[in-house]
């Protein structure tokens, strides 16, 4: 679609921009729980190359609209073609939400490594708060000095979500935060932006369009749909405590959820919580297990711009909408009311875009995405699906 101002901007290791950077093509996948992605490709020049070096990054905007903002965090190349004479730079960058998959949750976060006192870090009230202060201990202004994100502030806290006791060791921070956004109740979102003084992070919650955004085939603004039902993980959750083999202290959960027991399948998993004694805990970990391991769905749509929704006016990324899956003129065969959880994009340099959201919970209500530190290949893996063009 023709008609939108895509620019992109350098940025140096202070977080400040640093120069227009033309667009020959960009690719990138936006998320709502997770590291953001992009591939730019623009003219070399050795200025430009200059200001794309280690600890730099980049900014695209959308009609003035910051789209993702992140870091040179995988590689940047030159090419040159002696046909055409011409030299490209092409730069993989990482969404500044990297930063808190960098680092891990200390139980005692102003402690140094060796010299913890905690056995968890723990928080009890609303989920967002909950959120909010683990990024800010963890590394935001209240972090200690050696793993504070530079710059980084905190925006402000929405104050919703489930209100219960939170907790957590040595996991990864990222999937801290999306696990507890999964179970807070409210498909909560974290996003870390650029701004004009450094990086700000924000805990938000969706924004509810499901009745006034809705997108089907007899509405004209769907052209292409692709949908795909996954079964739970788990459906009956044991956790095991403190104790000796057939002594330890068990408690279990079972899913009641009529979707995923309709799979006909019992899906049993064992939590192994040996140096855990509280049983009160002890349920509410078998308890999250059987949320967290949940049927999803998932369904990547090319969504066509309308009068009545359009792309950055009337929806965007972390939504939630109504999508009527079917084809034209025939019966729905599914309705699914989701949050928009992807939104991938592809631009080129005469500024035809092509947005394709992705609405469901197959990747954000993974209980653990793994290894945040395997980000890297499943960004290149990312990009390389974004083939589709209008």
């Amino acid at each position: 679609m023709i008609g939108h101002v895509w620019q992109a901007f350098s940025r140096d290791s202070g977080y400040q921009l640093s120069g227009g950077l033309p667009i020959i093509n960009t690719k990138g996948v936006l998320r709502h729980l997770g590291v953001d992605a992009c591939e730019l490709v623009t003219p070399y020049t050795p200025a430009a190359y200059g200001r794309l070096a280690r600890g730099c990054g980049v900014v695209v905007n959308r009609d003035g609209e910051q789209q993702l903002s992140g870091m040179v965090g995988s590689s940047r190349r030159i090419g040159w073609d002696a046909g055409t004479g011409e030299a490209t730079i092409t730069v993989l960058c990482l969404g500044d939400d990297q930063h808190l998959a960098d680092r891990l949750v200390y139980p005692s976060p102003a402690a140094d490594a060796t010299a913890q006192v905690a056995n968890y870090w723990t928080f009890t009230g609303p989920a967002s708060t909950a959120m909010w202060e683990l990024i800010r201990v963890q590394a935001g202004p209240g972090a200690a000095a050696a793993r504070r994100v530079p710059t980084l502030i905190m925006g402000a806290d929405p104050g919703v979500g489930t209100s219960r006791a939170w907790w957590e060791q040595w996991g990864n921070l990222l999937d801290t935060l999306t696990y507890f956004g999964l179970l807070s109740g409210a498909d909560l979102g974290v996003r870390v932006v650029s701004t004009v003084d450094g990086l700000r992070a924000d805990v938000y919650a969706p924004r509810d369009l499901s009745a006034s955004v809705r997108f089907s085939a007899s509405l004209t603004n769907l052209v292409g749909w692709d949908y795909e039902e996954l079964p739970p993980s788990v459906t009956y959750a044991i956790a095991a405590g403190q104790g000796d083999l057939a002594a330890r202290v068990r408690r279990v959960s079972a899913s009641a959820d009529v979707g995923d027991l309709a799979w006909g399948r019992r899906i049993e998993r064992y939590i192994d919580q040996r140096d855990e004694a509280d049983t009160t805990k002890l349920q509410q970990v078998a308890v999250d297990e059987v949320v967290a391991g949940a049927g999803t769905q998932s369904l990547a749509i090319d969504a066509a711009d309308t009068t009545s929704a359009a792309y950055g006016r009337d929806w965007s990324l972390g939504d939630r909408v109504t999508v009527h899956v079917g084809v034209p003129g025939g019966a729905t065969a599914a309705t699914v009311t989701d949050l928009i959880r992807e939104v991938a994009f592809t631009v080129d340099s005469d500024g035809r875009e092509t947005i394709t959201p992705a609405v469901g919970t197959s990747d954000a209500k993974a209980i653990r995405p793994g290894p945040t530190q395997q980000q890297l290949a499943r960004v290149s893996a990312g990009l390389a699906r974004l083939t589709r063009n209008k």
